[in-house]
């Protein structure tokens, strides 16, 4: 929900809290091990990344790993993203 809320928030323009909202997310996905909700996170925070200092690669990175772990499709956006850096 709030990778939701983070992902919105950077398509206004308010990078800084964006950014700030994915973080949080992050934590309570880890802290709930919920590894998909952490993967789509770390995607919304490498896309923040890139607009801001272009240092998406390790968010995507983590992203890839997480969604192939999983088996879903989620996993070629990270994993074309990568591969245009």
């Amino acid at each position: 929900m709030l990778e939701g809320h983070a992902r919105t928030v950077l398509a206004a323009t308010a990078l800084a809290r964006g950014e700030r909202l994915a973080r949080e997310a992050l934590a309570v996905h880890r802290e709930t091990g919920c590894l998909l909700g952490a993967a789509r996170t770390l995607r919304v925070l490498g896309e923040a990344r890139r607009s801001t200092h272009g240092t998406a690669l390790p968010y995507w990175s983590e992203a890839l790993a997480l969604f192939t772990e999983f088996g879903t499709p989620e996993a070629d956006e990270p994993r074309g993203r990568i591969a245009c850096s």
